[in-house]
């Protein structure tokens, strides 16, 4: 189970803040995930959004790791106007709280079952009982949440659980960089097809948590419902991380600029 090499990175990517994400359509992106599952090697795919970026420039560990995954997906209106800044837009916003049900509901028929790691006890439960409901002969291998860290021996556990259970995808929602760690760490151990980083995936499809409503999705606004539904725990993130992000990507595209 080797990470993705150099070689393997795809030449029309785009370098946001030092992350090279693929120019893909939703559908590209979905037919990409079918030969890495086949070839189960605990293949490793990760959504890119404004604070991913943030944090992948406070911590170049962090950003290593991210461009050694097997597939980066661009996600939300930050990423997509610092693309558009550089002329090089993607073409589509393949943002994870749309993109993988999208995936439960084109791989269903296939048989690929999915397991959910992460959020609060019951969450996770809860969310795959909508899905299977929405996607009728989704195969769902287990949940768990996402507590596990901090006991080895409960962790191993799900791992064995995990891997007994033959999972295609595992999808793990513990929050950035938690989740792309936990994952980057244990793809060594994981037996599945591929895995992604969910973020409040489950939250979301619970409805732990309220998404915006679509008039405010179609216009890149998401971030300040969610701003206004958690005010306290969301306010470093977008009042000072939207600023700093804006600001380091005028500041990328000005030292470009001037080689």
């Amino acid at each position: 189970m080797e990470p993705a090499t150099e070689q393997m990175v795809p030449n029309n990517t785009t370098d946001i803040l030092g992350i090279q994400i693929p120019q893909l359509t939703c559908a590209e992106a979905l037919e990409r995930v079918k030969p890495l599952v086949a070839e189960r090697r605990s293949a490793i795919a990760y959504f890119i959004n404004a604070h991913c970026a943030n944090l992948a420039c406070s911590d170049p560990s962090y950003r290593e790791l991210l461009n050694q995954a097997d597939l980066l997906l661009n996600d939300g209106t930050g990423v997509g106007w610092a693309a558009r800044r550089q002329g090089q837009p993607f073409p589509e916003n393949n943002c994870g709280t749309d993109f993988i049900p999208m995936l439960c509901d084109q791989t269903r028929s296939e048989g690929y079952s999915f397991f959910l790691l992460g959020s609060q006890e019951g969450v996770p439960e809860k969310a795959a009982e909508i899905w299977c409901k929405k996607y009728p002969g989704l195969k769902i291998a287990g949940t768990h949440h996402g507590y596990i860290d901090d006991d080895p021996k409960l962790e191993d556990q799900v791992i064995r659980q995990i891997n007994d259970a033959g999972t295609d995808v595992l999808l793990v929602a513990m929050g950035m960089p938690k989740q792309e760690q936990w994952i980057h760490e244990n793809r060594e151990r994981l037996n599945v097809g591929i895995s992604f980083a969910v973020g409040a995936l489950f939250d979301f499809t619970s409805g732990a948590l309220p998404r915006a409503p679509q008039w405010m999705l179609d216009r890149g606004w998401e971030w300040l419902y969610r701003l206004a539904a958690e005010p306290r725990r969301l306010w470093r993130r977008y009042i000072i991380g939207n600023p700093l992000f804006i600001t380091r990507v005028l500041r990328a595209h000005r030292k470009a600029g001037e080689r």
